[in-house]
């Protein structure tokens, strides 16, 4: 298993080494499900993770940035760790644990 499969099975699951920010978020977080946007476009994950933090930010004011840097640091986007409260987006997920 490669590329982005094997990517989304590593980070749902609990039991691995500590490597990633999401290694160690994840030992205390639970699994809800993969969001993506399919794309060739380099600018698309910068674009969509500024959306969602206009989303985050509208729900949550400036507790929609928890941990700045995290998971950004290939990016000019402050992170890509959102929250919501209890006012998350309705995202269709690819990939769930339901």
């Amino acid at each position: 298993m490669r590329g982005l499969p094997a990517r989304v099975a590593r980070h749902t699951c609990r039991d691995k080494p500590l490597r990633w920010h999401i290694d160690y978020f994840r030992r205390h977080a639970r699994f809800i499900g993969v969001w993506g946007i399919p794309s060739t476009d380099p600018e698309t994950e910068e674009r969509q993770a500024r959306a969602l933090l206009s989303l985050a930010r509208e729900a949550a004011g400036p507790s929609a940035l928890p941990a700045p840097g995290f998971g950004a640091s290939d990016s000019r986007c402050p992170a890509h760790l959102f929250y919501w409260g209890d006012s998350a987006p309705q995202l269709r997920p690819i990939s769930s644990d339901h």
